[in-house]
């Protein structure tokens, strides 16, 4: 499940029509002209269609099953277990060169470090807060902290933050959507309103 960003409204899996000028696979259509350079007459022109179940991935470590919710994913070295969120031929922990195994990653972390950034490119609204997350069990992640007042009075380093997924408000060129992850305090350790902070 995730958040879309457009109503603010938990959503689930919906699929996205087939649009005709998308990339994806080829589909063969009947032949309509020979092509210039194929001297038959048996040319077959190929179109190109995507058909989408649900949104796309915005980065290659975001794992969306189909029987799940979201989720990061790492890999972690068979030898010393050190998690990295691309696939590696080496080990930077041990040295290892042999052996990565796919590992789902914790939603819960601790900021590591952050920027409150007040310039970006156009179209992109500022200030926002740039974090680094060290994730609970292993993995280091960058991602925008979200939910927060951008102001170093309220964020902390050290603060717990939990990982959530909504859908981006950018779309690929077939009108696609794409699921992207941010991080938030975590609602389990939110003050709640008229409670004591």
């Amino acid at each position: 499940m995730w958040i879309d960003s457009a109503t603010h409204e938990l959503a689930g899996w919906q699929p996205v029509e087939a649009v005709a000028t998308a990339p994806g696979p080829y589909v063969a259509r009947p032949p309509s002209a020979t092509h210039p350079n194929d001297d038959s007459t048996k040319a077959i022109d190929m179109a190109k269609e995507t058909v989408a179940t649900g949104p796309i991935p915005v980065v290659a470590y975001l794992k969306i099953p189909d029987d799940g919710d979201p989720h990061l994913e790492g890999q972690a070295c068979d030898g010393c277990g050190a998690i990295f969120l691309s696939e590696r031929s080496t080990c930077s922990g041990c040295g290892r060169s042999d052996g990565f195994s796919a590992r789902q990653l914790s939603k819960y972390g601790e900021l590591y470090v952050f920027s409150i950034v007040h310039r970006s490119l156009p179209g992109v609204e500022v200030p926002y807060v740039s974090a680094i997350v060290d994730l609970d069990g292993g993995g280091t992640v960058k991602g925008n902290l979200v939910n927060i007042e951008p102001d170093p009075e309220h964020v902390k380093m050290g603060m717990p933050v939990e990982t959530i997924y909504q859908i981006a408000p950018q779309r690929d060129e077939a009108g696609n959507p794409y699921l992207t992850y941010y991080f938030q305090p975590r609602a389990d350790l939110r003050p709640r309103p008229g409670s004591a902070a």
